[in-house]
């Protein structure tokens, strides 16, 4: 059975790529009201080595994800210049294998140098267009506490975005999803860990059912209130990363979910405060 998550690893990456609260960022006056995301550039993270039974198509600004029985991630390390280079000719890049503990340091020094990291308290808000070909059965998918199970761990679409903490440095994950029967508004919890180590992250259903499956929907979502709900005793630091998955590898069915129009915004706007 697959696990999707693999946290020892992946939380020393991005904490080493944000550097805890050395980070500062270019704040002050001159940032932009509005941050699009590039959809054109993502990095794959196939938990099959690249041989997972999908493919990626990007154009127009969407990217459109198809899964069979397989589990997709693409992802970014977005920053106030655009997403982070990375060398695509890295074996673990090519092997769309998860990074290396050596990527983060190296990480941390580019974006340190130019200043280019991005702090939630400037960009509070998120917005998104997203279209799903068919819901996937979520049945199993968590038991009465709200807890994940690995058997029934899909989702056919879900944006996920890891940030730390405001003087801290432990990884904070929230991802929305599209469900098919768990309603909106919910939030569930995945937990994993190795050794000393426990990690949540959670989830929140964005959309659910399958009236408006093959329709655009856009949706809008304050990051920082969301943030301080789940995590009351805190306040939201630097935006580490983000990713797109599509999945149907636990529960052996096939996913299609297209993204587009990704978008930090300082402010709510006015057209995306009114859309649903």
């Amino acid at each position: 059975m697959t696990i999707h998550l693999r946290p020892p690893v992946t939380f020393f990456l991005l904490v080493a790529i944000a550097g805890g609260t050395a980070l500062a960022g270019a704040q002050g006056p001159e940032l932009p009201d509005t941050l699009p995301l590039d959809m054109s550039v993502w990095y794959r993270r196939d938990y099959a080595r690249c041989n997972g039974a999908g493919r990626v198509t990007t154009g127009g600004g969407v990217i459109t994800i198809e899964a069979d029985h397989s589990a997709l991630k693409y992802w970014q390390v977005p920053t106030l210049a655009g997403p982070l280079p990375i060398n695509e000719k890295w074996g673990w890049i090519r092997r769309c294998d998860r990074p290396p503990a050596s990527f983060g340091p190296e990480a941390r020094k580019r974006a340190e140098a130019d200043q280019v990291t991005i702090r939630l308290a400037d960009y509070p808000y998120i917005s998104w267009r997203w279209r799903i070909e068919g819901t996937v059965d979520d049945s199993g998918t968590a038991n009465a506490e709200g807890k994940i199970l690995s058997a029934g761990d899909d989702f056919a679409a879900k944006i996920g975005i890891q940030m730390l903490p405001a003087g801290g440095d432990d990884l904070r994950e929230i991802a929305y999803v599209w469900t098919s029967s768990i309603p909106e508004g919910t939030t569930l919890v995945q937990e994993a860990g190795a050794l000393f180590w426990r990690f949540s992250f959670y989830r929140v259903v964005a959309e659910s059912g399958d009236e408006h499956v093959g329709e655009w929907r856009t949706e809008t979502r304050n990051l920082v209130e969301e943030y301080k709900r789940i995590w009351p005793d805190e306040e939201p630091g630097l935006l580490i990363r983000i990713f797109l998955m599509t999945d149907g590898d636990n529960t052996g069915t096939e996913a299609t979910a297209s993204y587009s129009d990704i978008v930090l915004h300082r402010t709510l706007p006015a057209q995306i405060a009114t859309d649903r």
